[in-house]
């Protein structure tokens, strides 16, 4: 773990970065915007400056991208309720980690959509839970849905993401890798839905308004769904996200394909 005063620390291509000793200051002056991009510099050796990263335009930019494909948000009505289940694409699902205010919110919706974490996961993982296997980056679940332990793989960019955060601040890697502005507190699932709905209403006013029924569940609804379009094995997907079993698993998922399957076999019809 790094601490000490401000500091400038060799960045890929000989290129320097400035980093704070606050963990919640990341972002702030000069250098990369977001802990991702310093997750992301290592994984792709590419030079990062300040100039070379606009969080607003590049959400503009894929907001527009996802008006032009004329592609609208996949929802269905819950049963019995009136707002909706969402499904996001991968391309939505990027959008909403770059509307993110900062690293902790950036982190959060991550280990839900792209690791299927439950809200309460997320609140309690730390830098300790992501480990190496044989079988590639995996994330040690140590507290699921009553109290179950699992394992679950994490992308290489979301793992080098939290190493990263976990290395710029003062905290031990056994603390809460969310946490508030004072990075010595965790977050509630509280904060985790408030935290989704502000994203989620930003996002409905500059684009889809289908963005404002948005849950923090619909991030492990989304995860689930790209495995399961993706042919992974359904018993695995259960596994992984802590199903009891695979009816469970079926029950609430069936009868529904990620945006991107829905794209993927619509295109095998040449007269839609």
């Amino acid at each position: 773990m790094m601490a000490g005063a401000n500091r400038q620390t060799a960045g890929p291509n000989g290129a320097y970065i400035r980093n704070s000793t606050e963990f919640s200051e990341i972002g702030c002056g000069e250098g990369p915007k977001t802990v991702r991009e310093l997750g992301e510099s290592r994984t792709e050796s590419a030079r990062i400056t300040p100039e070379s990263h606009s969080p607003a335009g590049s959400i503009t930019r894929k907001l527009t991208a996802l008006r032009a494909k004329r592609t609208p948000m996949n929802t269905t009505e819950h049963d019995g309720r009136e707002d909706r289940k969402v499904w996001l694409s991968e391309e939505e699902v990027e959008t909403l980690l770059d509307t993110a205010e900062g690293p902790n919110q950036e982190i959060a919706f991550a280990l839900g959509a792209k690791c299927g974490l439950r809200s309460h996961e997320t609140v309690r993982v730390t830098p300790e839970d992501v480990v190496d296997t044989d079988a590639g980056p995996f994330l040690l679940v140590q507290e699921g849905k009553g109290d179950k332990y699992r394992e679950t793989p994490i992308p290489s960019d979301l793992k080098n993401t939290i190493e990263t955060a976990a290395e710029y601040r003062e905290e031990p890697d056994t603390h809460p890798i969310v946490t508030s502005q004072s990075p010595e507190k965790g977050v509630s699932t509280r904060t985790l839905r408030r935290w989704t709905e502000s994203a989620a209403d930003q996002l409905a006013e500059s684009g889809d308004p289908r963005w404002s029924h948005l849950t923090y569940h619909d991030l492990r609804r989304t995860w689930a769904t790209a495995l399961k379009s993706a042919d992974v094995d359904p018993l695995l997907v259960c596994d992984w996200g802590g199903w009891s079993d695979l009816e469970t698993f079926l029950d609430a998922y069936r009868g529904t394909f990620s945006p991107d399957a829905q794209r993927r076999e619509r295109g095998k019809v040449g007269w839609l």
